[in-house]
């Protein structure tokens, strides 16, 4: 139904009825920005854990053992002789090596075949590597006109541990078996590194009569006196956390020195990442004027929680709760160290880190592994204690920043049904009050047709 808009009355129904409306949508309107300012502090709640996270991945991935916390480096003397290199496991030294014997691969090659696609007779290969291999031994079933480029292609499909490929010396073709790891196990023998068993049936094609023409070979070195014997030349299990690649025969030195700058880089990594999540703190918790406080984080109880948990790690020591059960059995940290700011890493006024170099120069000359330790000391780590700091906010499932924009959103659906609710409730206002200005249009209309009458009869006919 449509209001006769005011031809009658002079009266601007339409303006009038609009105008009544709007101020009965007040409410919807201050309910629409409740609901735009909860959907940015979601959203703001959603980068804190975030950022948390990846702060608490930065760690796991990249503290967890001492390993990765320090840096050291490795120096050959003489690189035609041994590579080396070193990780954080490493214990600084000078140390002498004598490479006498290089690591090499079996390999066997068959009789020459006239060509890559020559038949080979049919039967049954079998391939077995080291001493145990008459245990192991991996069957190639060579078939009715098969090639030699076809039992190459079987035997690299297998579970054989060799590669096999066919060679060409530019008049006759050769199937060649190379072992896949070098040496030989140093419980057996350097000709069991292949072994090889051929049984033929077939009455056509030619016999593969494989030998071996290329002998295993362990590498053998001695380290600071030490023998070493080795299928590989790359020697990991002589030094916790050094490698050598051994690269010719020859005797040469090799240095493993602390590598301060590496481990600065290391740890900057860290302060680096907390920054991300106290800049995000400090964005938040330092606004101007109610409209950016309304739509910030302010007032969330939870961020200023955050803030003042993350104060408290980072300005005391890294020791135990008594009175906390998870931690009764642990003994408090017994390294030089247990305070970040021990090792040169303090906390501003604004709540972000800094690393000081010459503190952490001083830390790492007096105890290098007591800086890693800090770290990586089991629950009562840096690592540990922030990964826990940041599932009690952050986890996707219990986190108080979860809770909170579970909150928030609850929130924002009771916002929706309120503005459902008046959205219907004012509908029914506006038809109920076109009905209402239609009905006095009528009956002006209709008071005016009867004024009309009556004025009619007053005044009588004229003649």
């Amino acid at each position: 139904m449509t209001a006769l808009g005011g031809i009658i009355s002079g009266i601007d129904t339409s303006s009038l009825i609009n105008a009544m409306l709007q101020q009965q949508r007040l409410p919807i309107n201050q309910w629409q920005q409740q609901r735009e300012a909860a959907d940015i502090k979601i959203s703001r709640l959603g980068d804190f854990m975030s950022k948390l996270n990846t702060l608490k991945s930065t760690l796991e991935d990249n503290f967890g053992q001492i390993g990765d916390v320090l840096s050291q480096t490795a120096t050959s003397g003489n690189e035609d002789v041994i590579k080396v290199s070193a990780d954080g496991d490493a214990s600084p030294g000078n140390y002498s090596i004598d490479v006498t014997t290089l690591a090499a691969y079996e390999k066997d090659r068959s009789d020459a075949f006239s060509s890559e696609g020559a038949e080979v007779k049919a039967g049954t290969l079998q391939i077995g590597t080291g001493p145990d291999a008459t245990n192991a031994w991996v069957d190639i079933t060579i078939e009715e006109g098969d090639s030699l480029a076809t039992i190459a292609n079987k035997i690299n499909a297998s579970d054989a541990k060799v590669n096999a490929s066919v060679v060409s010396d530019g008049t006759s073709s050769y199937l060649q078996l190379s072992a896949q790891e070098s040496g030989y196990d140093v419980a057996g023998t350097a000709d069991q590194a292949i072994r090889i068993n051929e049984t033929y049936t077939g009455t056509t094609g030619q016999e593969l009569n494989l030998v071996e023409v290329s002998t295993a070979q362990n590498a053998v070195a001695t380290v600071d006196g030490l023998a070493v014997n080795s299928r590989s030349n790359s020697l990991t299990n002589v030094l916790p956390g050094v490698t050598i690649d051994l690269v010719a025969s020859g005797s040469t030195t090799f240095d493993v020195v602390k590598d301060k700058a590496g481990t600065k880089e290391n740890l900057q990594a860290f302060v680096d990442a907390f920054n991300e999540v106290a800049q995000l703190l400090d964005e938040e918790l330092d606004v101007d004027g109610e409209q950016n406080r309304d739509r910030s984080l302010t007032g969330e109880s939870v961020i200023r929680t955050l803030q003042s948990d993350f104060a408290t790690m980072f300005s005391g020591s890294f020791i135990p709760d008594a009175t906390n059960p998870d931690h009764d059995d642990i003994t408090p940290l017994s390294t030089a160290f247990d305070q970040l700011a021990e090792i040169g890493i303090t906390r501003d006024s604004d709540g972000k880190l800094s690393l000081d170099s010459e503190a952490l120069d001083d830390a790492l000359d007096g105890d290098m592994v007591a800086v890693a330790e800090l770290f990586t000391k089991g629950t009562i780590g840096v690592v540990d204690q922030v990964a826990g700091l940041v599932d009690k906010f952050a986890d996707g499932d219990t986190g108080l920043l979860q809770t909170r924009q579970e909150a928030l959103e609850a929130g924002q659906d009771r916002l929706d049904l309120r503005i459902e609710r008046l959205e219907t409730r004012l509908e029914k206002n506006q038809a109920q009050l076109e009905r209402q200005f239609m009905q006095m249009e009528l009956a002006m209309a209709q008071m005016n047709q009867q004024t009309g009458a009556l004025m009619s009869m007053m005044t009588g006919p004229t003649g």
